[in-house]
């Protein structure tokens, strides 16, 4: 097990000041003269989930009444430098693939198709705030998404562009045909009280078209996503999640979507997991529980790297 920096310098403040209670008699513990000793660590200290290293598959189902759609989409966190600008901030290098599955129910028009998706890279960089707000995390970064599906065959841009939609307007590069996306990612935790965690997110993603065969136009989509999440000392917690998808560059100005989750998230344990209900509030995807309208189950498993 890795020893933190403050318990480190604990242990060896500790072999010192023993050494030199014995030389001069003096209580058990106590410090040399005009020496300070090194704090302790502090009690609950938490890391923020954007600064955990990580490897995760998560996987999207939409049972429609006309339609049953499908996405896997895995996932890496490795970090790859520490210390740029904080002590504890941490680098992280990011690397995402999505792929999906449609088939129609309930239609004239049988359609059963895999597509695959558009590969995503990139980086963020997480770092504590403490000394500016007490439990307050932040990270940023910033990621491309590849045109792999720049010409795609039409049934697989319609499985694509079915799957692309299943986070009700977030990530809809993972699987969008005929375009290609660039991400800026701004986002913050806090922890609010011992067990209850706030997170949130701002991400500007501008969607650029890479298939001159169709009249189509930048688009410009504003991600912001909150979520609160009481979690107990063992890691188990619960929450939910309001989101706004808007895109500045159409009609629908905004997508608005919930879900509510339980969660696994142990502090000092690698094994994490994810279970959700996912459903779109207004019109365009939802009401989510109306006919073919966007409501989904969702699960992410992973495994934290030390």
């Amino acid at each position: 097990m890795k020893t933190s920096l403050p318990c480190f310098a604990l242990l060896v403040s500790s072999l010192l000041l023993g050494g030199a209670a014995s030389a001069q008699d003096a209580a058990p513990g106590a410090p040399p003269p005009g020496q300070t000793p090194a704090p302790a660590p502090e009690a609950g200290a938490w890391t923020a989930l954007a600064a955990r290293p990580k490897v995760g598959l998560e996987y999207d189902l939409w049972p429609a009444a006309d339609f049953v759609a499908m996405t896997w989409d895995v996932g890496a966190h490795i970090q790859i430098a520490e210390g740029l600008v904080d002590p504890q901030d941490r680098l992280l290098f990011d690397v995402d693939y999505a792929w999906g599955y449609f088939t129609t129910t309930g239609t004239a028009i049988k359609t059963d198709q895999l597509a695959y998706g558009n590969p995503t890279a990139g980086a963020h960089l997480a770092l504590p705030l403490d000394k500016y707000v007490k439990d307050l995390r932040a990270h940023a970064g910033f990621a491309w998404t590849a045109p792999v599906l720049s010409d795609p065959e039409p049934l697989v841009a319609i499985s694509a562009a079915v799957g692309s939609n299943m986070r009700g307007g977030f990530l809809l590069g993972r699987m969008t045909p005929f375009y290609m996306a660039f991400r800026f990612d701004v986002g913050a935790e806090y922890r609010v009280a011992p067990n209850l965690y706030y997170r949130g997110s701002l991400n500007p993603v501008i969607y650029v078209p890479t298939n001159g065969k169709y009249p189509l136009d930048s688009e410009l989509v504003l991600e912001q996503g909150n979520e609160l999440e009481y979690r107990a000392d063992s890691g188990l917690g619960g929450g939910a999640r309001l989101q706004e998808a808007f895109t500045l560059t159409s009609d629908d100005l905004v997508q608005l979507s919930a879900e509510v989750f339980v969660a696994y998230t142990p502090e000092k344990e690698n094994l994490y997991a994810r279970l959700g209900m996912f459903v779109a509030l207004d019109e365009g995807a939802g009401f989510g529980f109306d006919k073919n309208k966007l409501a989904t189950v969702n699960l992410g498993v992973g495994y934290h790297l030390k």
